[in-house]
């Protein structure tokens, strides 16, 4: 019965061979489609989502509605992780991470490759599950001298992965900066959202820029939120502090505390950086 229905479609096909080579060519589409697709999802699904602490992280984002505008930046200055954080007590921690240009890498006093340098607070490897092939999470960014190196800096510069306690230089302009390594990260996950080659603590950043402007966003802030957090009510609150902590810019500015909105982002979530 089997062979005699398989032999029949056989020849059904050979008949047809033009229309079945169409209905075949599709149904092959159709099902690489959905495939792309199922994998796209997983994909976009999985980012981020290694953090221990992801399902209660968000960025900050700066909304300016002046102008009929509608653009959610996921950025803000200095001072709103701090003063937030000072002043709503569902914020248990934040973290700012700033992107600096490359500088080059002295060791030695011989100019090595070029390291792109990323600013962030000292909890930033506790509230981010990156792991430390070398140092600890907690300590590694406590001074501000120090600094955390991608595992593939230590390879390519000292020829070991092992280099915590060795200084290197950051050329910077005309001077050159030294760090101690403190801390040695694996390789970052395909599917992170941040990136980094080399950490240094923020206080360094503020040492010559220490910002305290409410309407210049450009840098990154995340807050880790208490679990039983309701979100709903943060805008509001959000609003008050503006208000209340910015109050002197906002009237140099002449605008209206309503114009400027600061609202909370999933970790995983895509918005404008």
């Amino acid at each position: 019965m089997f062979r005699s229905s398989l032999s029949f479609s056989a020849r059904y096909l050979w008949r047809r061979k033009f229309s079945s080579t169409i209905k075949i060519a599709g149904l092959a589409i159709g099902m690489t489609c959905v495939l792309l697709a199922m994998l796209f999802i997983k994909d976009e699904s999985s980012f981020d989502a290694f953090h221990e602490n992801g399902r209660h992280i968000y960025r900050i984002t700066t909304k300016d509605i002046r102008n009929n505008g509608n653009t959610i930046l996921g950025s803000t200055g200095q001072i709103q992780g701090p003063a937030f954080k000072a002043s709503i007590p569902e914020i248990t921690e934040f973290v700012r991470v700033s992107l600096d240009e490359t500088h080059n890498i002295i060791v030695d006093k011989k100019r090595g490759f070029k390291v792109s340098v990323t600013y962030a607070d000292p909890n930033f490897f506790d509230i981010f599950s990156f792991p430390l092939l070398h140092g600890n999470t907690s300590q590694a960014l406590r001074n501000i001298n120090s600094i955390v190196n991608h595992l593939g800096n230590g390879s390519e510069v000292f020829g070991e992965t092992d280099v915590i306690g060795r200084t290197l230089g950051l050329e910077d302009g005309p001077s050159i900066e030294n760090f101690l390594i403190t801390g040695v990260a694996k390789n970052l996950p395909a599917n992170s959202s941040l990136k980094f080659q080399a950490v240094v603590p923020f206080k360094f950043l503020q040492r010559w820029w220490n910002d305290g402007d409410w309407l210049n966003p450009y840098l990154s802030t995340f807050v880790l939120l208490h679990p039983n957090t309701k979100l709903e009510q943060f805008e509001a609150k959000f609003a008050d502090v503006f208000a209340r902590d910015a109050k002197e810019q906002i009237r140099k500015a002449r605008i209206w505390a309503s114009d400027i909105e600061f609202g909370l982002q999933p970790l995983a979530d895509k918005v404008s950086r």
